[in-house]
């Protein structure tokens, strides 16, 4: 069974009205795949809070609907898609696939968010916090990168299997984030990382009002 994981990063908060900027795609040797995109739109200044991504920055990237075919065929290889609020992440793609015209249904989905519900008590079920709570790298430099939240998803994924299997022995690919492994994946995977999310290398400038009203309106919404 093939089990891929997966991550977006957006606009705003609404599939249907805004888009997706930034999409990574983890299987489970590692492989990744990260796409940039033009959104056609501006970023709202909320997101922009969060993701640090811009319009100015976004702009020289392709559209989603120029890379949809490739998209969908990396998606449709997968017999599981893991994501972390998973409805949010499947909503947005769902939505970007009907814009161009394609009718698009994963075969299964599986939620990090609803499954650490399941298996543990926590008094907040962000991922930063869940990885950081079980002991595993916050990989998070100033803003959320969807490279970055996919490796810790699919960290989190095998942690909490840990826990359900009664069996606390780490899968192995969860002792790596605590090593150089997780900086050279950056290097090695998505070709040239650091134009991946340019926000890590460029400044960004909002006003502090939507800076801090934006992220936490942007996070509640995220964690529900």
């Amino acid at each position: 069974m093939k089990r891929i994981f997966l991550d977006t990063e957006t606009t705003g908060l609404s599939r249907y009205r805004n888009r997706i900027c930034s999409l990574t795609i983890v299987d489970d040797c590692d492989e990744a795949c990260t796409f940039m995109f033009n959104p056609e739109q501006p970023v709202e200044p909320g997101a922009t809070a969060v993701n640090g991504y811009t319009w100015q920055m976004l702009r020289r990237y392709p559209t989603f609907a120029s890379q949809a075919r490739q998209i969908k065929a990396l998606l449709d290889s997968a017999d599981v898609i893991v994501a972390h609020n998973a409805s949010f992440d499947i909503g947005f793609i769902k939505t970007e696939f009907a814009r161009c015209g394609i009718i698009w249904q994963p075969r299964c989905v599986e939620c990090t968010l609803q499954k650490a519900k399941r298996t543990i008590s926590s008094p907040c079920y962000k991922l930063d916090y869940l990885t950081s709570m079980l002991g595993l790298r916050n990989l998070r430099g100033q803003y959320h990168g969807s490279l970055e939240d996919t490796v810790m998803c699919k960290a989190l994924y095998y942690e909490l299997d840990s826990y359900t299997s009664g069996v606390r022995k780490r899968y192995s690919y969860t002792n790596n984030m605590n090593s150089s492994y997780v900086d050279n994946y950056k290097t090695t995977h998505a070709n040239n990382y650091s134009s991946a999310h340019p926000a890590n290398n460029e400044s960004v400038s909002i006003s502090p009002v939507w800076l801090w009203g934006g992220a936490i309106l942007f996070l509640m919404i995220c964690a529900l």
